[in-house]
């Protein structure tokens, strides 16, 4: 699950502007994890996408890294609130 985490982060930290306020909380428990990733409020547009295109590619990327090892991973994202 750690290489779940991992890609997510590393990818939010290269698709975003602010790359100090990307935060990431995991919560896990015996069927996967739930990434919950925080962003810069101008940076959250970016994280979704055109019709969510951007945050579906995580969220895929997410699950096929974390299914290598029998694991369900979701993403959500929102913003820092600053």
């Amino acid at each position: 699950m750690e290489k779940a985490v991992a890609l997510v982060e590393y990818v939010a930290r290269e698709l975003a502007t602010k790359r100090e306020s990307v935060a990431l909380e995991v919560q896990q428990d015996d069927e996967g994890a739930k990434i919950q990733l925080r962003v810069h409020p101008e940076d959250l547009g970016r994280f979704i996408g055109r019709n969510g295109r951007t945050i579906n590619a995580l969220r895929t990327l997410a699950a096929a890294a974390a299914g290598r090892n029998g694991m369900k991973a979701t993403v959500e994202v929102e913003s820092a609130g600053q």
